[in-house]
């Protein structure tokens, strides 16, 4: 992966993917990262791509394991979170 709606992001692509699309502020890496550990759900790597001329990032977040639906509903009601999906490869 090296871009997503205009932002360059350098991210490998794992079997397990969450993309989200976020206001650029503090707080919203670790409140994503909460969510899924509570859920026993772990990281493998989380990659950030930011721009200055968009007000938003992208992240794409390899997890070792699937990522249920309640758990990507949860990660879309954090008020930063403007887009979440899973994407299985």
């Amino acid at each position: 992966m090296v871009s997503i709606d205009g932002i360059p992001i350098e991210a490998p692509l794992g079997h397990n993917v969450l993309i989200i699309r976020n206001s650029d502020q503090p707080g919203v890496i670790g409140q994503v990262g909460t969510i899924l550990g509570r859920k026993d759900i772990n990281i493998a790597s989380f990659v950030l791509g930011r721009d200055a001329k968009h007000p938003y990032a992208i992240g794409i977040v390899n997890t070792d394991s699937a990522v249920p639906s309640d758990v990507l509903k949860e990660i879309r009601s954090v008020k930063a979170v403007q887009f979440a999906e899973v994407v299985e490869i």
